[in-house]
């Protein structure tokens, strides 16, 4: 076993870090980059320079004091800290060290989780990385994806990566009447993309600002025109993003604000009778990323709500189901979508969803019925001027009796009958 496998594995596996995945998923990323790091430095395939660290043949550019004591602790716990203060401290470059350190480590972050705390571990890394912000958000939904695929190709997702961080990007919104002036982007010496990205509501003004690229290479397909002088700034960069958002949809321009979701995918279940479909977390996953996109749906972060595995339980579906409702309330004008993906069962002449706590041989109780989740979304939908209700529960998604092993009342899978959609399609919009 690699030094580095080897100390991922010792910390993924510590009952510490279990309790830190639910609490602070900050401090999760934060104590596998750090195990990396130490790993590494030493190794053939870290190397320090003046401009910064190669990680594998990952270039990571920098210069900052804080980055070298991290790389000069002496001890695990001394360095996590350290980076943990910098990625709350949104420090761009510590930011761009845990990123290389998360890419480069990546084939054995995926080989070192246990199977048990698996799920609950990537949420953790991946909503640690969204908290972080800059780089690490960007990567954070294709590298969690990376984490739970079995035959990721990870040296390709490396190379993607590996160029989404040699990009230098500068976004500076605002909202309606909103005003950006002298906003300056000043680069040396980068050879990945550049970009300034200056958005505005209406009515907002946007003046002054200039953008100074000294010393970039030059790409060999699409040569660059020479680097101006510091009196002739490049104009501000025109890229491809989406026009602002009308105030009837967005608040401040850049997010659906209208936008509340609530998101299930159960691919592994309690019982060890009910067979795990592992391609439901994958998916759920990425419909939360697309929603959660500012060049798609762009609905706000926290108006997203993901429930994974052991984390949808019947209590906490029926919870969240009750906190949408109260949210939508209290915003009137809102768009609500609802996503079950994981199996589902015809039960006492009904229908049930099963949740990550289902016992087979109690379906009545450890279900959510058809009555209850109708209650649910009647309620929801007094409350949303739209509706959305997406179900991914059926025999093709392996419910029946290959689901559950010898000595088990078989189950005999199926779609939802239409008695079930029937309620779901009252309303309009």
């Amino acid at each position: 076993m690699s030094t580095l496998l080897q100390r991922l594995t010792e910390y993924l596996a510590a009952p510490s870090t279990m309790d830190l995945a639910e609490a602070v998923p900050l401090g999760v990323l934060a104590g596998a980059s750090a195990a990396t790091i130490a790993a590494i430095i030493g190794l053939p395939a870290f190397a320090s320079t003046g401009l910064g660290v190669i990680l594998g043949g990952l270039a990571v550019n920098f210069t900052s004091a804080l980055i070298d004591n991290i790389l000069n602790a002496t001890s695990d716990r001394e360095r996590r800290k350290l980076i943990q203060q910098g990625l709350q401290a949104g420090d761009p470059q510590v930011q761009t060290l845990v990123a290389g350190a998360m890419v480069y480590a990546g084939p054995d972050v995926a080989g070192a989780l246990p199977l048990a705390d698996r799920t609950d571990l990537v949420a953790a890394l991946e909503q640690g990385m969204r908290e972080a912000g800059g780089p690490l958000a960007a990567i954070a939904p294709r590298y969690a994806a990376a984490l739970c695929a079995p035959n990721a190709d990870w040296a390709a997702l490396q190379g993607t990566l590996g160029r989404e961080l040699e990009m230098t990007r500068q976004i500076v919104r605002v909202g309606k009447q909103g005003k950006i002036k002298e906003v300056d982007q000043d680069v040396t010496r980068r050879k990945g993309s550049i970009e300034q990205i200056l958005e505005g509501g209406d009515g907002a003004e946007i003046s002054g600002s200039t953008q100074t690229v000294t010393g970039a290479r030059k790409s060999r397909r699409d040569p660059a025109p020479p680097a101006p002088s510091a009196s002739a700034p490049l104009p501000t960069a025109t890229p491809e993003a989406r026009a602002p958002l009308p105030a009837t949809l967005s608040a401040d321009g850049v997010h659906f604000s209208y936008g509340h979701a609530l998101i299930i995918g159960v691919g592994a279940y309690q019982h060890p009778r009910l067979r795990a479909v592992g391609t439901v977390t994958n998916d759920a996953r990425a419909l939360a990323a697309l929603l959660r996109d500012p060049q798609r749906a762009a609905y706000p972060d926290d108006q997203v709500t993901v429930l994974l595995d052991a984390t949808a339980t019947k209590a906490r579906i029926l919870t969240e189901l009750e906190t949408l409702a109260q949210r939508l309330a209290g915003a009137p004008g809102g768009t609500a979508l609802i996503c079950f993906a994981g199996h589902g069962e015809p039960v006492a002449g009904s229908y049930a969803l099963l949740p990550y706590d289902a016992d087979p041989q109690q379906l009545a109780t450890t279900t959510i019925t058809a009555e209850a989740f109708h209650h649910a979304i009647a309620t929801i939908r007094t409350h949303a001027t739209r509706l959305v209700v997406l179900l991914n529960c059926c025999h093709a998604g392996g419910v029946g009796d290959e689901v559950l092993e010898a000595g088990t009342p078989a189950l005999i899978g199926a779609a939802p009958p239409p008695e079930f959609y029937r309620p779901l399609a009252v309303g309009s919009g």
